[in-house]
């Protein structure tokens, strides 16, 4: 992890002052004996007690000169000479001399070093001018090596843009500042990523002026002039000004930026003001709009503080939220299985249902909002499906004509109930339940087999079961290898095996039998199939 300037000081500062002088004597000594050969020079002119030679007043123009004919050279591609290969990367790319990168970083330090020295004016010049070269870097023809020029940088680039904001904030008038640092940083687009407030602070010792009254309009402005950053901008701003601030925007504000209950609730954690945490998500999930991602974080916040008071209801609240807000397997997982464990099933999971047909009748869409605070949510149709399943309602389950390969396992399952799959079946559909951490495998699985206990499928329905799967794995496989997918062959072979496995689990060895015989005679051209056909049949175990 790199230190940031600021708290890096403040650690060598502090270190400093632990140590006597024999023992700062000592150490200087032992840094001298190691210092390269090459090296001992620098190393001694750096010991020097002599205040360092007043700098030519001219050095500062010519530094500023060097970086404005650099930059030039950029803007004309002085440093490409073509394009073409680069085995490295496995990819086509810009050619040429690659100095730039060792003279760009080399400005940059030596641009710090000018405002930490409090040229501010001369520092916000050289940073745009050398911010500008490295986003046009990004464009063909400007700055040969990696598609990203930053990639090809030793200085920390995270620093050198929160210095940047940094220059702009002290050239600015305290009343222009909030406009003048939003508008630089939207000025670089590629880069504006690494600016935080935080960083900005920590990137000098020296406290900014006017930095408490600049927090409220700083605040405002961004409201003002809403982005993908508006969000994770103001919930900054507001937890620099404290936990009460952050009490008060969100009584008032919670609608334009709904994160900032996050981080009401971390601050209340912090104090170990746990009943009132609970409140707080508990009137956040109240409030917030059903369709938010951020709520599921909100949910699952509730539901640690549930456990941490031991309160079951606020355990299945939360995870009812996180589950409504971002539903996905794993979330319907983690609902049923406290569901079950309340004695809640059947309220829970109705409410489940009602929230996936809600879901799925809508459009499927991409969210391209980037402001994580305001993204919203969608479901896969799946879910409905794994709901069912995991209901036991097979019927309507099967009804769907859309059976995900872990279904049909679940089918499957049902299928020999309440004997267990095979070994190998079940680790097959782990595989297949990759969605869900594989914590939660077992979960998975104790929850279909407590369904299935409660609605013990009959004959006729187990047979119906069997057929529809039967239909849907030999006509995947039958799709395989017409096509003459080969790297898909051992999986059409494995779903043979499966099908063949739970017929024999069932007592028909003589139908599993057949499965493999009328693989080999139907397909007699492609040899390379019934290879792994004839690996598969090992696999079944009688």
């Amino acid at each position: 992890m790199t230190l940031s300037y600021r708290p890096f000081m403040e650690q060598v500062a502090k270190r400093l002052d632990a140590l006597s002088s024999q023992q700062l004597r000592q150490l200087f000594l032992e840094w001298a004996s190691n210092e390269h050969p090459n090296r001992r020079a620098s190393f001694l002119d750096q010991l020097s007690i002599l205040e360092p030679p007043t700098k030519p007043v001219n050095e500062t123009a010519v530094l500023a000169e060097k970086v404005h004919a650099f930059c030039q050279a950029v803007e004309n591609g002085d440093y490409c000479n073509g394009w073409g290969w680069d085995d490295a990367i496995d990819d086509e790319r810009e050619l040429g001399d690659e100095s730039w990168a060792g003279e760009m970083d080399t400005f940059l330090a030596d641009v710090r070093r000018l405002l930490i020295d409090g040229d501010s004016q001369t520092a916000l010049s050289l940073y745009s001018a050398l911010l500008d070269a490295l986003e046009t870097g990004f464009d063909p023809g400007h700055l040969p090596g990696s598609p990203d020029p930053t990639e090809m940088l030793h200085e920390n680039l995270q620093e050198h843009v929160n210095l940047y904001g940094r220059a702009v904030y002290l050239e600015a008038l305290p009343a222009e500042r909030p406009e003048k640092l939003l508008a630089a940083i939207h000025q670089h687009e590629y880069l504006k990523h690494h600016f935080s407030l935080k960083a900005m602070i920590d990137a000098a010792t020296d406290p900014l002026p006017g930095f408490d009254a600049f927090l409220p309009g700083w605040i405002e402005h961004l409201l003002q002039h809403p982005s993908n950053r508006t969000g994770q901008d103001v919930r900054e701003a507001v937890r620099l000004l404290g936990s009460e601030a952050i009490a008060d925007f969100a009584s008032v504000q919670s609608d334009r930026v709904p994160g900032i209950y996050l981080d009401w609730l971390d601050s209340l954690k912090e104090a170990n003001e746990w009943e009132k945490a609970a409140k707080v998500a508990v009137q956040a999930l109240e409030q917030l709009d059903l369709d938010l991602l951020i709520r599921v974080r909100v949910g699952d916040e509730l539901a640690a503080i549930g456990r941490k008071l031991k309160v079951g209801k606020l355990v299945l609240q939360g995870l009812k939220a996180s589950f409504e807000s971002g539903p996905d397997l794993e979330s319907l997982v983690h609902l049923l299985v406290e569901a079950r464990r309340t004695s809640q099933f059947s309220i829970v999971h109705q409410s489940v249902m009602e929230r996936l047909a809600v879901l799925n009748k809508r459009s499927a869409r991409l969210d391209f909002n980037l402001d994580e605070d305001l993204q919203r949510t969608s479901a896969s149709p799946d879910l409905l499906l794994q709901a069912r399943l995991l209901s036991g309602d097979l019927d309507e389950a099967l009804a769907d004509n859309a059976l995900s390969q872990s279904a049909v396992y679940a089918f499957l399952a049902a299928v020999v109930f309440p004997q267990p799959l095979k070994p190998w079946v079940l680790e097959n559909w782990r595989h297949e339940l990759g969605r869900i951490s594989s914590d939660l495998h077992q979960d998975y699985l104790s929850l279909l087999r407590e369904a299935l206990q409660e609605n013990v499928p009959d004959q006729a329905q187990q047979e119906r079961y069997l057929t529809a799967v039967r239909d849907k794995l030999l006509a995947a496989v039958n799709s395989i290898v017409v096509s003459q997918s080969r790297y898909a062959y051992d999986m059409a072979a494995k779903d043979l095996a499966l099908l063949a496995q739970i017929l024999t689990d069932l007592g028909r060895s003589d139908e599993a039998k057949a499965l493999f015989q009328d693989a080999h005679s139907r397909y007699p051209r492609h040899s390379s199939f019934r290879a792994e056909v004839r690996k598969a049949e090992k696999m079944v175990v009688t």
